[in-house]
């Protein structure tokens, strides 16, 4: 069954998008906004500072000759470490200023994870924090210029960036021609597949990104919107940063989720728009009740992904919030699918298809399925426009994701309804989801494997509470081969990142396989024994 809505938001599609790269956005804000406060920040210490789009203007510029004056070229690629910060931002803009390609990188990598992605990108250029400083000791690093931010402190091999902005000019050296299709980003997510794959964003998909959320979820120019999530990923740069940027509103930036005063944030700010995943809502839910925590002017709250029933008429009673429901994922650069914000929802739906693009559900011979019946959720728009291309040096991922006729296969199960909307039911088998993050148990697989002393292992996603899932870890060793399980644990946290460390190991005998061999994962139970993790 396909479907399509059609004129939902077929004015983006005719408006002025995307013939110009994403600075166009930049020169309008300095034009029509220069004293309007574009960012209030608030660090894990609690100091709150702010800034203008005039002032974020100025030092863009300045960052922009700061990487020009280091050579960097158009096309270059450059990592960026750090947590969300004014910096990110300054740092971000001012490369796509000049053509180059950010990489940013998950806060939670290890060295080995960190080393992956430079490798793979070619990147000379790395901009970090203190906190990050010593995943780049290793030899791999040294011909690798560092930048230090978010530090007055000198650091030996390090250029300090605060410095070396502050003695840069506001007008640009070096004019570059940025257009709508050159790469402005690579977002790294892990999917299914053993390694990270890079997602490459052109500038057009940044824009567009900006436009269909903006009036997707109905921000104007007077909004506040408020984001705990990290800077690295896809949610706070197409649906919180870009929209806000391009309705010239105000974003209101935690370094640092807090459940204990998350809500109280919010209200202290003025928050008029929110985004949530699972984790959040039934985290909030857990604070003591406060009789003032209905006095807000929050008036939606943007969120994916999956609550029962029970837990959404829940939250939505004690905080007089609604919920946004909506589903997308890193390829597919906006949430197509949602509900509106005339209020038109179908809960437990994701919602419905978003023009320009078309939603089919397909079985196993990439067939359409009739309404009703549980199939691969599919997506269709223009490649290099409301989608991205594709994956970065890596055209067999790019072959599974794309089919011959364009649709892009997402991996996860759904169903239609006779009236369109979109019923999530579960991700692809060795995609595991928690607390907002991917993981590929293949990748953790790989890690335990790696062991000497491990002959085989196999990792699902069991439930949890908060999170969504919890990863568990099923382990045989060696004959005359064994670890605790801390030494597991210990293993895999110098491997891996804490967040796709598994919760829970369970050694095996024996693991049942099929007829070529693989793992019968199906067959496993889902039940949790030897907790190793919180």
């Amino acid at each position: 069954m396909l479907q399509n809505v059609n004129n939902v938001l077929g004015g983006i599609m005719n408006s002025q998008i995307c013939h110009e790269s994403i600075n166009a956005l930049w020169d309008d804000c300095l034009v029509k906004d220069e004293d309007k406060v574009c960012i209030v920040y608030e660090s894990k210490d609690g100091q709150t500072s702010q800034f203008t789009y005039g002032e974020l203007y100025q030092n863009i510029m300045r960052a922009s000759n700061f990487f020009i004056d280091l050579n960097i070229r158009k096309g270059d690629k450059v990592a960026v470490h750090m947590h969300s910060s004014p910096e990110f931002l300054v740092i971000w803009f001012a490369l796509l200023r000049i053509g180059a390609v950010m990489v940013p990188l998950n806060c939670n990598y290890t060295q080995r994870e960190c080393r992956f992605i430079l490798d793979q990108c070619d990147v000379q250029c790395l901009l970090t924090e203190s906190d990050f400083v010593s995943l780049y000791e290793d030899a791999f690093f040294a011909s690798v210029t560092k930048i230090l931010t978010r530090s007055d402190a000198p650091l030996e091999g390090y250029l300090n960036f605060a410095e070396c902005i502050e003695r840069q000019p506001t007008e640009l050296k070096e004019k570059r021609a940025v257009f709508s299709d050159d790469p402005a980003e690579i977002l790294f997510t892990s999917g299914t597949t053993s390694s990270p794959k890079g997602a490459i964003f052109n500038h057009y998909n940044l824009v567009f990104a900006g436009q269909f959320h903006a009036e997707q979820i109905g921000l104007q120019h007077d909004d506040r919107f408020f984001t705990v999530f990290p800077c690295f990923h896809i949610d706070w740069q197409a649906i919180a940063i870009l929209p806000t940027i391009t309705q010239k509103a105000t974003i209101i930036v935690q370094e640092r989720y807090s459940a204990s005063s998350f809500w109280e944030k919010i209200r202290r700010h003025d928050a008029t728009l929110i985004e949530m995943i699972p984790m959040i809502v039934r985290t909030t839910m857990l604070q003591p009740k406060v009789a003032e925590e209905k006095d807000h002017h929050v008036r939606r709250a943007y969120f994916s992904l999956c609550l029962s029933t029970e837990e959404k008429n829940a939250f939505e009673e004690r905080f007089n919030v609604p919920l946004f429901n909506c589903y997308g994922m890193t390829e597919t650069v906006v949430c197509n699918v949602a509900d509106f914000k005339n209020g038109e929802a179908n809960w437990p739906s994701v919602g419905k298809i978003y023009d320009p693009f078309q939603l089919r559900i397909v079985d196993d011979r990439n067939q359409p399925v009739p309404t009703l019946e549980i199939g691969e959720i599919c997506i269709k728009g223009e490649r290099g426009k409301t989608l991205i291309s594709g994956y970065y040096k890596n055209e067999e991922q790019t072959n599974k994701l794309y089919d011959e006729d364009d649709w892009m296969h997402t991996g996860d199960k759904g169903f239609l309804d006779e009236e369109g909307w979109l019923y999530f039911v579960d991700r692809g088998a060795n995609l595991i989801k928690r607390a907002g993050e991917n993981i590929s148990a293949s990748e953790v697989e790989n890690v335990l494997t790696s062991h000497e002393a491990i002959e085989e292992a196999a990792v699902i996603g069991v439930p949890d509470p908060i999170r969504d899932q919890a990863v568990k870890a099923y382990v045989k060793f060696y004959p005359g081969q064994e670890l605790s399980i801390q030494e597991l644990d210990d293993f895999c946290s110098e491997h891996l990142a804490s967040f796709k460390v598994p919760s829970f190991f369970e050694v095996v005998d024996d693991f049942p396989h099929t007829c070529t061999g693989k793992i019968k994962k199906k067959n496993l139970s889902k039940s949790v024994v030897c907790p190793c993790r919180g």
